[in-house]
């Protein structure tokens, strides 16, 4: 869109049109001329005719060229050239019949001589064609397509070395910054639009005395700012573009008020984009209202200034007017439908949008609580004659329409019992979702999501799962296609949930290997993105292809994407993470067409789900509305799908919602007792005890100890738990659990470095809340460390600074402190030090390197976020993200002195007797939850004193038998 140019500056328009009128005189002139005199000169030849026609022909074709090269808005150095080569071959016939007849040269020389005087005279025209082409960009009225961008840039380039005056400067910035917003729209520069901003800032302060043509360079920022906030949910430089563009418009003169139009139109549009990104409350619907002020106002300057817009505005108008579902706004936004359908006739691409919005608002009108049933009928058979045309032609809202139809068809069935039929729908829905995979990942999200919620009032397995399972496809697809990792965070809050609702239709239906694939897909889909970076499988694809360097562009491009991707609070567009992710993107495509991919980060199968089952089965657990399930992969064979009744997705979130506040023993004994009763206790019958069984909890269940699940078995202080009977860790997915094998595997034979930090008085804490043993357990760690003969260092003091600073060097992390555990800003969670505190957002800052393990000997440093459990947002997972292999964290409160036990037979487990660590953890739980007062004692006397006049029954007690004590640790990855 753009604003038609004032009266007071239509002359250049106007020139534009003599000058080509005067082309196209000289040409025929040129033409008759040079037939004329060409056929003069070789008049003695038999073939002077048709000497003189090829050089009329080439003349004119020479003058046509130049023509189109020169006179419009696009430089068209290709044209140019062509114009001079025309010219020089038009000449070389006549002039070197001229040389041989008149002047008696022999053929040879006289083709040399003519040769030579052709290059010459082609340079020349070269010379001047580039000089042209100066002059056409320091105009600044260059409209650069998105393939000539690069090319453009070149001739700026070339621009710069000429002397130009002020006016001509501020052109020649104008043009580049086209040329860069083209560029950046194509993936060339991602920084393009960084740069094209402030060039026009700096012409701004200065304006040329054209400002239309700085006025149409900002709303041609303005619409790939826009883009970019669709595409990515980044609105960096949005607000900013649309006030220069609408301080530029003031500058224009009274008759251009034409321009008002698109300034109150992009307002309009941002306005709608920030409302179209938030929850549907109070501040989404202040956006709402002033998108549709702005539209109001867009369309009464229209009505005096720009009535060939007005059909465009009443339809955008019309579809703000439809979000706020009042029944006045509705029977406006209808009406506005019909006027623009009146202005546009009943063909084009407007009127099928116009029927497209009409159609959508009909059928919202008919949903409504104030329709009739008459009414009702009547709109939804209207939107279904306006869909159905589109659905069957190939036009650009045909995907759109097959939504639409696929949600009027399904509003209609359920507000009419004899509506369309189950079967029709159905296919509607289909064809829906899967046109929708070649559009806009979000687009084909939300058309799965409405395919979902149709299926799911069907009450049938078949049509819910296969739903289910296309929406768990799109997931991951649509989270990729961002690059704030906001954005991807709030897609996947918005979706929490879905998978185990997925996995349960999905093994409902008969489908086991398709249930695991779902739920794998829905979990860590973020930890997933970050560890496929690492690609083991490079090495293999770029052997034997001649791709000198890729490995090397592939590794610089993920370290610089993760530098700026670690920086706390940076906007990412404006400080080059846009660029970075590009630059990453465009790599990783040329990896992954080696590796025969589809896509950048490759789907999942079932059989990448088996191969993360080499140490034991990997079982998903579920909750749904319906009931609980555990989904037990084995091996490469077919799943075992365990059904757990009680565990509903609402007993789950009433025992979450129980222990919000942390756990005691009390709440514990509740937790643990319902989980075994739920379904646990059946499924620990069906789990090996000679292996590692790998629990990835889906959904809300990731907040409970599943591991500590049991039941008193007998007196007082003895249970019976899971983690009795099996030997147990926890993983985001089966992928990062492959991606924590292959981290370990790297340290198999070497020493590893151990960093020990404890700090018994954490930041801001009370005296009373010293940790009495911490000391006693680094000390522990680092002496039993030391006799292995590897390195163990400590960090004196556990200021924050130099915390940080030590953390890199070493390959083993361990913390004896406090802990802050904050579910709803999970990124502000923390492990206290002296004068400070470590978040989660300072780890991700620390730099990637692959290192073997972190022990987290705080209190509730396992705890993820409550907004997105399926993602694992939270200490370990955030670990696990800067390259460790496993994180051993609590679950809930660690009671100081069992705490010391519990870390030392865990090390002495894992480094003394060559346990994997979650053998060593499992271990170290069953011996302390074992242990009575005389083993504690003679274990380590000065952290357990016991007098020696106790009986032996209070010396055979178990202090820590509860789950309470043993079971606040828990391993993550390997």
């Amino acid at each position: 869109m753009r604003i038609p140019v004032p009266r007071s500056m239509r002359g250049r328009a106007r020139l534009r049109r003599v000058v080509v009128a005067v082309f196209l005189l000289l040409g025929l002139a040129c033409s008759g001329g040079s037939y004329l005199s060409t056929r003069a000169v070789a008049l003695g030849s038999p073939h002077a005719h048709l000497i003189g026609l090829w050089s009329a022909v080439l003349d004119a074709a020479t003058v046509g060229l130049l023509a189109f090269a020169l006179v419009g808005d696009r430089p068209r150095p290709i044209l140019a050239r062509l114009s001079a080569a025309c010219m020089t071959v038009g000449f070389a016939p006549g002039f070197c019949w001229l040389l041989v007849s008149r002047l008696g040269m022999s053929p040879v020389p006289a083709w040399i001589v003519t040769g030579s005087t052709s290059i010459v005279v082609f340079w020349q025209l070269q010379q001047s064609l580039s000089r042209v082409v100066v002059r056409l960009l320091v105009s600044g009225t260059v409209v650069v397509p998105e393939h000539r961008a690069e090319r453009v840039l070149e001739h700026v380039g070339k621009a710069r070395g000429e002397k130009l005056d002020e006016e001509d400067a501020k052109g020649l910035r104008i043009s580049e910054a086209r040329a860069l917003i083209a560029s950046a729209t194509s993936g060339a520069r991602p920084d393009g639009l960084v740069r094209a901003a402030a060039l026009l800032n700096q012409v701004r302060a200065d304006p040329p005395r054209d400002p239309v043509r700085l006025f149409n360079a900002l709303f041609t920022l303005v619409e790939a700012l826009q883009a970019k906030a669709h595409s990515h949910h980044d609105f960096a430089g949005y607000p900013e573009a649309l006030e220069a563009l609408a301080a530029v418009m003031d500058l224009l003169p009274d008759d251009a008020a034409a321009g008002w139009v698109d300034v109150h139109t992009a307002y309009a549009q941002y306005e709608a984009d920030l409302a179209g990104r938030m929850p549907s409350d109070g501040h989404a619907e202040a956006h709402v209202n002033a998108a549709i002020s702005r539209y109001r106002r867009a369309v009464s300057v229209a009505s005096a200034a720009a009535r060939p817009r007005l059909p465009q505005l009443y339809l955008e108008l019309a579809a703000q007017l439809g979000i706020r579902d009042q029944p006045s706004d509705l029977t406006e936004a209808i009406a506005f439908c019909r006027m623009a359908r009146q202005l546009v006739g009943r063909r084009g691409h407007r009127a099928r949008e116009a029927d497209l919005i009409l159609a959508s608002l009909l059928t919202q009108r008919a949903d409504s609580e104030w329709a009739t049933a008459e009414t009702a009928e009547c709109d939804l058979d209207e939107a279904e004659r306006l869909c159905r045309p589109l659905t069957e032609r190939r036009c650009e809202q045909r995907l759109n329409a097959l939504e639409q139809r696929a949600e009027t068809l399904s509003t209609w069935a359920r507000l009419f019992p004899d509506g369309p039929p189950t079967a029709e729908i159905a296919v509607a829905m289909r064809a829906s979702a899967t046109g929708s995979e070649r559009g806009a990942a979000d687009t084909a999200l939300r058309t799965a999501r409405m395919w979902v919620d149709w299926a799911t009032t069907q009450d049938d397995a078949a049509v819910t799962a296969e739903a289910y399972h296309h929406l768990m496809a799109t997931v991951p697809r649509a989270a990729f296609g961002k690059y704030l990792w906001a954005a991807k965070e709030t897609l996947l809050t918005r979706v929490q949930s879905t998978a185990g609702e997925a996995g349960y239709w999905l093994s409902r239906a008969g489908r086991p290997r398709d249930a695991a694939v779902a739920l794998e897909r829905g979990r860590a889909v973020l930890i997933s993105e970050v560890a496929a970076r690492e690609r083991p499988d490079l090495d293999r694809l770029v052997a034997g292809v001649r791709r000198p360097g890729l490995s090397a562009r592939y590794h610089g491009a993920v370290r610089r994407l993760r530098e700026v991707e670690s920086r706390p609070g940076v906007p990412g567009f404006a400080f080059g993470l846009q660029r970075a992710a590009a630059e990453y993107e465009t790599v990783a495509w040329e990896v992954a067409r080696l590796g025969g991919y589809a896509h950048v980060v490759p789907d999942v199968t079932y059989e990448d789900i088996a191969a993360a089952t080499g140490a034991g089965p990997v079982v998903y657990l579920a909750a749904a509305e319906r009931g609980g399930y555990a989904v037990v992969v084995r091996d490469a064979g077919d799943p075992e799908i365990v059904r757990l009744p009680g565990l509903s997705a609402a007993a789950v979130a009433e025992h979450v919602g129980a222990a919000t506040g942390g756990y005691d023993q009390d709440s514990l004994d509740r937790t643990v007792t319902f989980l075994w009763t739920a379904g646990i206790g059946a499924l620990a019958a069906r789990l090996p005890r000679d292996a590692v069984t790998t629990l990835v909890p889906v959904g809300a269940l990731s907040h409970l100890p599943l591991h500590a699940a049991g039941h008193r078995s007998g007196p007082e202080d003895a249970w019976h738990c899971l983690a009795d009977d099996v030997t147990l860790r926890y993983s985001p997915n089966a992928r990062s659990l492959v991606t924590s094998w292959r981290r370990a595997a790297a340290f198999q034979g070497r020493p590893l470095r151990l960093l020990a930090v404890d700090a018994p008085n954490g930041h801001r804490r009370a005296p009373a809340a010293r940790l009495r043993h911490t000391r006693d357990e680094t000390e522990h760690v680092i002496r039993g460390w030391r006799a292995g003969g590897d390195h163990a260092g400590q960090v004196p003091g556990a200021r924050r600074h130099e915390v940080l600073t030590a953390l890199d060097g070493h390959d083993v992390w361990h913390f004896a402190c406090h802990g802050v555990a904050r579910p709803d800003q999970i990124l502000d969670s923390a492990l206290l030090l002296t004068d400070g505190s470590v978040t989660l957002r300072d780890l991700g800052a620390v730099v990637f390197r692959v290192r073997r393990l972190a022990v987290l000997s705080a209190c509730e440093t396992h705890t993820t976020s409550s907004d997105a459990p399926d993602e694992s947002l939270g200490l370990p997972g955030g670990m696990l993200q800067i390259g460790l292999a496993g994180v051993v964290a609590s679950q809930w409160k660690v009671t100081d002195q069992a705490a010391v036990f519990l870390v030392a037979r865990f090390y002495q487990g894992w480094r003394s007797e060559g346990l994997s660590p979650a053998a060593a953890l499992t271990g170290a739980q069953r011996w302390l939850s074992r242990a009575t007062r005389a083993d504690l004692h003679a274990y380590l006397p000065h952290v357990y004193p016991l007098e020696s006049w106790l009986p032996q029954p209070e010396r055979d007690r178990r202090p820590f038998a509860h789950p309470y004590f043993w079971a606040p640790l828990v391993l993550t990855g390997d």
